[in-house]
């Protein structure tokens, strides 16, 4: 909750002063990984229900609502890269943005030279990153009603999402160590990010399958469930 609370002030400040546009958030101070995320866990246990709400089920507003954790995941993977891919600006280069649709390795030029990484947005992004990895962490613990027929199908892509979500997080203590030893170098970051990234797009893949698996039971009008 601290990290929220200082990320949200620093972004406020941004915005109503300009000139702190230049300067770097400081650096976020840790918080038990206890209490990280306790508000970001919201109705988690409240879980999605029929309409006469007598059973927790599978849902396609579930398999929706998973993508919109996964693009956040994807959009600020990309974030994070940009900040290590800075390069100093002449005079004579345009100032629009660009590339922040998609990246890929031979975005990052290991014979440039790139701007330092601000340790400052890195905590910033990271700030951002965990809570939607860890509602996605912790939606693959609930227990919900799905039709008996996928039960494999559904089972296969659930293991192989929740290995990708632990993937993620193992970058992300890369990014944590990096920044707290002071040695946030441009490719190590850049590497990170690249990394989460690819992951954000395999996530993506497997939320359509799991969804397509959903909707052919639902024309199909599966009706023996199995808990999950």
């Amino acid at each position: 909750m601290l990290r929220k609370r200082i990320s949200t002030l620093i972004l406020a400040l941004a915005i109503s002063c300009p000139s702190l546009m230049a300067q770097p958030p400081l650096p976020i101070a840790a918080v038990d990984d206890a209490d990280k995320h306790a508000a970001f866990k919201g109705d988690l246990d409240s879980r999605a229900r029929t309409s006469d709400g007598t059973n927790d089920r599978l849902t396609l507003d579930m398999v929706r609502d998973v993508g919109v954790s996964v693009r956040q995941i994807k959009d600020l993977s990309i974030y994070i890269f940009k900040e290590a891919t800075r390069v100093p600006l002449t005079p004579q280069d345009p100032l629009e943005l660009s590339g922040f649709d998609t990246i890929s390795d031979d975005d990052f030029d290991s014979s440039k030279k790139y701007s330092a990484v601000r340790p400052g947005w890195i905590y910033f992004y990271i700030s951002s990153l965990e809570p939607s990895i860890q509602l996605l962490k912790d939606s693959e613990t609930q227990k919900v009603f799905i039709p008996a027929k996928i039960k494999n199908e559904v089972s296969t892509l659930s293991a192989r999402f929740c290995d990708m979500i632990d993937g993620a997080l193992v970058q992300i203590k890369k990014l944590h160590k990096c920044v707290d030893d002071g040695e946030c170098d441009n490719k190590t970051v850049a590497d990170c990010a690249l990394s989460i990234y690819k992951t954000s797009l395999n996530m993506e893949n497997l939320r359509k399958d799991g969804g397509a698996l959903v909707q052919e039971a639902e024309r199909k009008g599966y009706k023996e469930s199995i808990l999950f």
